[in-house]
């Protein structure tokens, strides 16, 4: 029984990553933000994959260290959509909150507290499950994810909504498929596994159309696209019955690369 709730109730804020990308790791030695906006940003950032994470014996803590991916997405600063559609792919595997969103929230729905607080696991107290789901909503008005990426938009006081990436990026979809490969832990899979990952509780790996809240006929395009975009790292074969996706030799990391070219 995982704790969701692990932000301080604090959202994940462009103020924040703004100060972080500011000051790097230093930032943390600093008085700006009070001390459980820190940690907050810690968690956030770390389950984003930006912060480095150690396991000492059975307690993972969380470093000051930048991640090769940090040192990237750095570059971009705050207020490029790109960096946080990446840091949001990543959210949706080792956030709670975010993956429980990204797996029952479609694209074009409205959403609000009550009903995400029902989706999280009930074996969890309930004033957990509201303070994480607290922490999400802020995270969506206070950041791209909101609205630059389509991910939440608040339309009234307590409704949201999921309009989901209409443009998305065409490298953040590469790499978003190239995590479901590496939490996979597979070069080749079908479409079809990939669209349906979210109905079965053991997938590991999760469809950059759930990340990103894109239609399935419309992904199925975008990724046709992405092969011919980029055909030295993807493959695809949708030909009658057959609909297979090949990733090619690279990593998740190498993708980002692409977005400076």
């Amino acid at each position: 029984m995982a704790n969701p709730d692990k932000y301080r109730n604090f959202g994940f804020r462009q103020a924040f990553y703004s100060h972080f990308c500011d000051y790097g790791s230093d930032c943390f030695s600093m008085d700006v933000l009070g001390k459980d906006q820190y940690k907050s940003l810690k968690q956030w950032l770390a389950e984003a994959n930006v912060l480095e994470r150690e396991q000492k014996g059975t307690k993972e803590v969380i470093t000051t260290n930048i991640t090769p991916l940090g040192k990237k997405l750095l570059e971009y600063g705050s207020f490029n959509p790109f960096p946080w559609a990446i840091m949001w792919a990543n959210l949706a595997y080792n956030s709670i909150v975010a993956r429980c969103f990204c797996l029952n929230v479609d694209a074009g729905a409205t959403f609000d507290s009550p009903f995400l607080v029902e989706c999280l696991d009930h074996d969890v107290d309930e004033k957990y499950r509201k303070q994480a789901v607290n922490s999400l909503l802020s995270t969506f008005r206070d950041s791209p994810i909101g609205a630059g990426i389509n991910q939440g938009i608040n339309i009234d006081k307590t409704m949201y909504l999921r309009a989901g990436w209409d443009y998305p990026h065409a490298v953040a979809l590469l790499y978003a498929l190239y995590l479901y490969g590496e939490h996979a832990n597979k070069r080749s899979f079908t479409f079809t596994e990939l669209v349906n990952a979210r109905n079965n509780p053991d997938a590991p790996g999760i469809s950059p159309a759930d990340i990103y809240g894109i239609d399935v006929k419309s992904f199925r395009e975008t990724v046709q696209g992405l092969a011919i975009q980029f055909p030295k790292y993807l493959r695809v074969s949708f030909v009658a019955n057959l609909d297979n996706i090949i990733l090619e030799n690279y990593s998740s990391l190498d993708i980002l690369d692409l977005a400076e070219e």
